[in-house]
């Protein structure tokens, strides 16, 4: 049986989501090509089919419209760009907040502050779940981290959107000689280990469980693409099918 060729076209690359793809390849006997491997002159006529992270970017859409016109299956790993009609396995970005928000609750802060250097459909998904939790509490949206982190009451809570905006939190905290945890409390989402383990001080993070949504992603391709060489119908590209993986835990 002929090796199944899959581009890969994650932005930003993601260590679990990379372990998820290449466990699944490997298993499955996939050949698998990044994109930033990918020679200008590549025929894609010759790839069965397309995992994505799409977060606009112009050369990255025009190549799954093209993948997509030449009647190869394209999985989308996020909801970044809602408009575009794929099929996609994601976390479920509501869920990421409400269980962060859970958390602090747990330890008892009654002061909670959002921080996000960004601005997307994703970012409004986990400050809406985390504020949804907090219903009765204010929270705070972080801008200008210096002059509010002075001002704001403590001891505070903050969740950050991802592991990057929790080290910034971090960094202005040192810089403000502010104790983190027991003066601000700091936690990210992702739990990329590369980011989470290698900054001034570890960071605690929501689990994504992108590992897990990768492997269901390869699975809903796989399917895909064997329908897809069957020349069966019944599964369009088209379908705007969402499965939503729950987070996995706080680490």
């Amino acid at each position: 049986m002929k090796s199944k060729s899959v581009l890969v076209m994650l932005d930003p690359l993601s260590l679990p989501r990379l372990d998820g793809i290449s466990s699944y390849a490997r298993e499955h006997g996939w050949a698998l090509i990044l994109e930033d491997r990918l020679p200008a002159n590549t025929d894609l006529l010759r790839v069965d089919g397309a995992l994505a992270s799409l977060r606009g970017r112009a050369d990255q859409l025009a190549r799954v419209k093209r993948l997509v016109k030449l009647g190869k299956p394209v999985v989308d790993l996020t909801i970044a760009c809602p408009r575009i009609r794929l099929p996609r396995v994601i976390s479920d970005h509501k869920a990421l907040g409400e269980l962060a928000a859970r958390h602090f609750l747990e330890r008892g802060f009654t002061n909670f502050a959002w921080y996000a250097s960004g601005a997307s459909h994703v970012h409004d998904l986990r400050f809406n779940g985390f504020r949804k939790v907090l219903k009765g509490f204010p929270v705070h949206r972080l801008s200008t981290l210096n002059a509010q982190l002075v001002t704001l009451p403590r001891p505070l809570a903050v969740l950050a959107y991802d592991e990057s905006d929790a080290a910034r939190v971090i960094a202005a905290c040192h810089h403000l000689k502010l104790d983190v945890p027991s003066d601000v409390a700091v936690l990210g989402i992702g739990n990329d280990p590369f980011l989470c383990e290698n900054g001034e001080i570890s960071i605690s993070s929501v689990d994504q469980g992108l590992a897990a949504a990768a492997r269901e992603a390869c699975a809903l391709l796989d399917n895909l693409m064997t329908v897809s060489c069957k020349g069966n119908q019944t599964i369009k590209q088209s379908s705007n099918r969402t499965i939503l993986i729950p987070p996995a835990g706080i680490i």
